[in-house]
């Protein structure tokens, strides 16, 4: 039963204590840890100003020259260590007390949950096809060795982190944590055992689906014959020659067709000679047919 109400965007004014927190994050934390690069363009460029140019230049595949950073979860402990130590004992006039007086005095109001269980309630799912590479979400790709035993999951995105999708199979269960690929968690023995259980799974699709088709194919012709019989046919016109003249010539061939099929008591064999060898072959041809009647 959480209520999730969104702010509106770009109105600081709608949550200024969330507001002021930010900003002591990024004017105090931030300028003490690895990769800072100023408040604004004068002030970066006076940081790289102590960099050579060939420093300051990316190289190929490089997605910034800054080197020798935290982390994701180190920078989180950082942030986790600040607040708890310095924000939520820093003394708030509206409150006569730091927030951990105030928070502690009223402990006993709240209940906790996991912070994955809050993060899933905060985010709606969405359905995300499986393919070899992963789930693709938000313009990245994420893997998981559990998500590989699905054709399509749900997921829902990690409030906290970015680089996390949870997911769940079609009843809504909770299969695992999703990764970013870029991710330093996802380690290389992972993607090998990701990759074995999708061969593995696709291995087993395929032949429950040769065994479908063969059973199909088995069947089919028994189901046609079926069909044939229970729906209704068109009718053969009466025969009938053009003209008197070629009525005796028509029941020639009638009688020639039939003897031909049901008997096959005709013998038009002829000998063909050719300058290596002999062959022997029969002639079934209707007019073959007709002149041995005839004859």
């Amino acid at each position: 039963d959480i209520e999730h109400i969104k702010a509106k965007a770009y109105a600081g004014w709608c949550k200024p204590y969330v507001e002021r927190n930010f900003a002591r994050l990024q004017n105090h934390l931030m300028e003490w840890i690895k990769g800072y690069i100023g408040h604004s363009v004068s002030q970066r460029q006076a940081i790289e100003f102590f960099f050579s140019r060939a420093q300051r230049r990316l190289k190929r595949g490089q997605k910034s020259n800054q080197t020798n950073l935290h982390t994701l979860k180190e920078l989180g402990q950082m942030i986790d260590a600040y607040t708890h130590s310095l924000m939520n004992n820093a003394y708030l006039q509206r409150l006569d007390s730091t927030p951990a007086e105030a928070y502690n005095a009223r402990v006993n109001e709240a209940v906790r949950i996991h912070e994955y269980e809050l993060c899933s309630k905060l985010s709606p799912l969405e359905r995300r096809a499986v393919n070899k590479k992963g789930i693709a979400y938000g313009g990245l790709w994420y893997q998981s060795a559990a998500m590989f035993a699905h054709t399509s999951v749900f997921v829902a995105a990690n409030i906290n982190n970015t680089k996390e999708l949870f997911m769940y199979d079609e009843q809504h269960r909770f299969i695992g944590v999703a990764s970013n690929l870029d991710s330093e968690e996802m380690s290389a023995e992972m993607a090998r055992n990701a990759q074995k259980i999708f061969y593995k799974e696709l291995k087993t699709r395929k032949i429950k689906m040769q065994e479908a088709r063969a059973e199909v194919e088995a069947q089919f012709p028994q189901m046609l014959l079926q069909a044939y019989k229970k729906m209704p046919k068109t009718h053969m016109p009466t025969l009938k020659a053009i003209n008197d003249s070629n009525l005796y010539q028509a029941k020639l061939l009638d009688e020639a067709r039939k003897n031909a099929v049901s008997a096959e008591i005709l013998d038009t064999t002829k000998e063909v000679k050719n300058e290596t060898q002999t062959k022997n072959i029969k002639d079934v041809s209707w007019e073959a047919a007709v002149l041995k009647k005839a004859k």
